[in-house]
């Protein structure tokens, strides 16, 4: 029996070998054989046993060369390639042949118990392991048992480790002679007991720390190769990726991200390809690609100036692929980190803009790609120079041109259709196209792929056409037209099939051209190409109705709206019945919701506004479905990164309809009594705005809280001054100037509810602006069709409820300013029209509306300067303006006297014949509700 001293210096030596503190093993080794004469077998173990592993710590290896590319298929069959551990040169393990002959000496010359020799044997099996030397380890491991033995006096602890060294070297020796199932078993086997010998809460992989990586972890090392020999062996894989599943979390528990880093990144891509292979969830993969970018991250750091970390671009296009759909959020957090290890990688950065555009934070998007024009712009210099000098060009350079190209595309769509920026899209295909003419030049390089051509004309078409209903002058105008015609045509014959190509040159000859039977043409071929698409069904919808044949307009409607997801939602609201489920995609529901309100304007030109009003229920619980959960996202949110509203429960349309048409069309069908109860609750018709107050136009910042000036855009409708104040007098060219402009002549509302603030764009913020939009449309048609049934006060309610829906909308309040005016109450109709003109200088029914009341205000001066400016600009193609300015142009002529005056009634009378011109063509809503900067924020 052991005294209690020897027993204590047994558990320290115990302990500083399990946790390699082979340091200290010498003085113990000392105090243990001076406590224990004649005992000096178990000293002279360790004390070896510590100069091997001291020698072994010292030696500096590269983890990342030696396994650069492990866990690969090999050519020969389904066999993984998987390296042995690191062993030592030929010159370094000749400081292992003194050891070996130690150990030799040691069980020849001592008297040893059972545990000695164990332990002497894989000592002796280490150093011949180490060395190189596979038979003479074989030869020294035979004999030895293959279970833990319960005699583990001298090391009850370190000695289950060496009892691991033994299995995984003698695994080891049974791969290199090929027989692979047979070193699985000895593998499994050895997990399974030391995993029953351990305690419950322990784990298996315990790293010892030291300057650098140790060769090899025993119970790691098990633990991997079992997983890559069972993927080896090819009988089942699942089996090897449960195994592989349990060596990754074993580590991830165990052990910080740098320990065995690139062995676990490479294992990692092993475990994501077999769960992109057999269609695992998408939690899975994005707890892969976390732990993925979480390796990276501990094993590289910022790259120097000629550094690539190719394993985080790769891990990058990987993240990219399974990811972006599903959990776009995630990537972008995945992305932003593989960023600060790439130094700004195009190919990361293209990912990231995708990416920020799916999960809805379009600023961001912008940020990136002008942050990816300056990166490719500076990459592609010497790829240009080659090119001027037709010099061959690698394949890397190839493909990094070619994605330039269509990165270039998806950037230029981003900006026209999400951001609105037109300039800045040709801006970016200009690049493009300066690119495309370097490769022309480049007889080595090739064509450029049509669709990339199509697509760079597409969207450079999309944004001449958005400049085009802006420009205020005429030849502007007809140059960025006819641009935007030849640019889409272009598209069309790059890539015939496009139905998005089909579509845009569809409205821009029924936008700029009003060629009613070309635009018919292209949408027919939108929607034979794609018949899913809601907005070529629409314009052929309003197509027909600029023909006057409604019959065959409401056909196309019910058609296209069959089409949707979302049609079935509707079929439900008519049936009364609850939905249990409802599409994800707010942008197509918004789609249906908007040809819904067209197909129901459609249905009360033939059957009368009387009967069309008892569809106006249907269309409120319909908004309530595609537009709940976009009303549910908090206002910091939408204002913050984008993030998608979850559906937690699928709305109800009946509890929709209770929360947003407890109205006056949803409770007692346009009754006196709705009127008063409109949400509700009992209250009175709230008064008209009151007329605005014109400040001083020399407002210090002193005047705002706190001397600043305050974000705040003033909503010129919401006023606290009387109604009986006069119209101010402002000059006919602060209507038609910039928004920014025509906001600074009115005043800023301070602390006040409705107060606007510029949100940073993102699809949240996008789809709370797009519900408020959508519901007070859905007001408006009510409005609309009361006053064709001469139900004024039932119009004025409903013009109530569509300003409070969306306070800065100027449909809304010109639609106010004309009940106004059916009053003759000229003086609030002009506020309205001006707070209207403010808001959206180029909408033209309010232009025209203001340009009405200033002449029945006797100033018909002023009111003949807006129609030309308003049918020399954005009104080009409105009749009533059309109208109007040939009924002033006429009446004047003949209060004046001279010769004159029979070219000015002849100017007239053709402005009268081309407004009438203009109204046989008129569609049913104007085909600028479907123009790719409406649908922007």
């Amino acid at each position: 029996m052991l005294g209690s001293r020897n027993q204590t210096i047994l558990k320290e030596i115990d302990t500083a070998r399990c946790v390699g503190q082979w340091s200290s093993i010498a003085g113990l080794a000392a105090k243990y054989a001076k406590h224990s004469p004649g005992e000096h077998a178990f000293s002279s173990i360790i004390s070896c046993e510590a100069k091997l592993e001291e020698l072994l710590l010292g030696i500096a290896w590269d983890p990342n060369s030696h396994w650069k590319d492990e866990g690969s298929v090999m050519d020969d069959g389904p066999r993984r390639r998987i390296y042995y551990p690191m062993h030592l040169s030929s010159t370094a393990s000749v400081a292992l042949e003194p050891l070996e002959k130690d150990m030799l000496k040691i069980g020849k010359s001592r008297v040893m118990t059972e545990e000695e020799k164990f332990q002497q044997s894989v000592v002796l099996g280490k150093i011949c392991f180490y060395g190189g030397r596979f038979e003479a380890c074989r030869k020294a491991l035979e004999g030895l048992p293959q279970t833990i033995s319960q005699d583990f006096g001298l090391s009850p602890a370190y000695g289950k480790q060496l009892y691991m060294a033994q299995m995984v070297m003698s695994g080891v020796i049974l791969e290199m002679s090929g027989d692979l199932k047979a070193a699985y078993a000895v593998y499994d086997a050895a997990l399974k007991e030391f995993s029953e010998k351990i305690q419950g809460n322990a784990v298996v992989i315990v790293p010892r720390n030291s300057a650098y990586e140790e060769l090899v972890n025993w119970p790691e090392e098990a633990l991997y190769r079992r997983a890559m020999v069972a993927l080896s062996i090819g009988s089942s894989d699942s089996a090897g990726i449960a195994a592989l599943a349990t060596y990754l979390q074993q580590m991830d528990d165990a052990t910080s991200a740098s320990f065995r880093v690139m062995r676990r990144i490479r294992a990692n891509r092993v475990y994501m390809d077999y769960l992109r292979r057999t269609g695992a969830g998408l939690a899975d993969l994005e707890r892969a690609h976390t732990r993925q970018t979480m390796l990276l991250r501990a094993a590289f750091e910022f790259p120097r100036a000629d550094e690539t970390h190719t394993e985080v671009i790769a891990e990058a296009d990987s993240a990219a692929s399974d990811l972006s759909e599903g959990a776009p959020e995630r990537l972008v957090e995945l992305l932003y980190a593989a960023m600060s290890l790439t130094f700004n990688s195009p190919r990361v950065l293209q990912h990231l803009i995708c990416a920020l555009e799916r999960a809805g934070d379009f600023h961001e998007a912008s940020l990136a790609l002008r942050t990816y024009e300056q990166v490719a712009a500076r990459q592609l210099e010497p790829v240009r120079k080659k090119m001027a000098t037709s010099q061959p060009l690698d394949d890397d350079a190839r493909r990094f041109v070619a994605e330039v190209l269509c990165t270039s595309a998806d950037g230029a769509r981003l900006r026209v259709q999400r951001l609105g920026d037109a300039h800045g899209c040709l801006g970016l295909v200009h690049f493009a196209h300066a690119l495309i003419n370097d490769v022309e030049a480049n007889t080595e390089f090739g064509p450029v792929d049509s669709q990339v051509r199509a697509l760079l004309a597409l969207w450079k078409g999309v944004a001449h056409g958005c400049l085009a209903q802006r420009s205020r002058e005429p030849g502007n105008r007809a140059d960025h037209h006819s641009a935007a015609l030849q640019l889409l045509r272009q598209a069309v014959d790059h890539a015939p099939r496009m139905p998005e190509a089909h579509f845009h040159l569809a409205l821009e000859l029924a936008l700029g051209a009003r060629d009613i039977t070309s635009a018919t043409g292209a949408a027919k071929r939108a929607v034979a190409l794609d018949s899913k698409r809601l907005d070529a069904w629409h314009l052929l919808a309003l197509l027909s109705s600029a023909r006057k044949d409604d019959a065959k307009a409401l056909q196309i409607c019910d058609v296209g709206m069959r089409q949707s997801a979302w049609w079935s939602v509707l079929a439900d609201i008519d049936a009364g019945q609850e939905s249990t489920s409802f599409p994800e995609d707010v942008d197509s529901g918004a789609l249906f919701f908007d040809l819904a309100v067209t197909r129901m304007s459609i249905d009360g030109r033939l059957r009368g506004y009387e009967a069309s009003l008892g569809a106006h229920p249907r269309l409120f619980a319909l908004y309530g479905c595609v537009f709940g959960p976009a009303l549910l996202v908090d206002d910091e949110r939408s204002h913050g990164s984008g993030q998608l509203p979850t559906r937690q429960a699928p709305p109800s349309h009946t509890s929709g309809r209770r929360s947003l048409a407890r109205s006056l069309l949803a409770r007692s069908m346009f009754s006196k009594h709705s009127r008063f109860h409109s949400h509700g609750g009992a209250r009175q018709i709230p008064p008209l705005p009151p007329l605005p107050v014109i400040e001083k136009s020399d407002s210090s910042p002193q005047d705002t809280p706190n001397g600043s000036l305050s974000r705040q855009r003033s909503m010129p409708h919401l006023r606290s001054a009387s109604r009986d104040g006069s119209a101010p007098e402002l000059p006919t060219e602060s209507y038609f100037d910039t928004a920014s402009g025509a906001l600074a002549v009115i005043p800023t509302i301070a602390n006040h509810a409705g107060a606007y603030f510029s949100p940073v764009p993102t699809r949240a913020s996008h789809h709370r602006r797009l519900a408020k939009r959508s519901l007070c449309l859905l007001w408006l048609t009510s409005a609309a069709a009361f006053v064709v049934l001469k139900r004024h006060d039932d119009a004025a309610n409903a013009v109530s409820e569509a300003l409070a829906a969306c306070p800065d909308s100027p449909e809304a309040l010109t639609m106010r300013g004309q009940l106004e005016l059916s009053q003759n109450h000229y003086l609030p109709a002009l506020n309205d029209f001006h707070a209207a003109v403010s808001l959206e200088p180029t909408n033209i029914r309010a232009s025209v509306s203001l340009a009405h009341v200033e002449y029945l205000l006797a100033r018909r001066d002023v009111a003949l300067g807006l129609l030309k400016n308003i049918t020399r600009a954005h009104g080009w193609s409105d009749p009533e303006a059309w109208y109007w300015l040939g009924r002033l142009e006429r009446e004047l002529a003949q209060e004046q006297d001279g010769a004159s005056n029979t070219r000015v009634i002849k100017r007239a009378l053709e402005y009268t014949t081309y407004a009438l011109d203009l109204e046989t063509s008129q569609p049913v809503r104007p085909f600028s509700t479907l123009r790719p900067d409406k649908l922007i924020l």
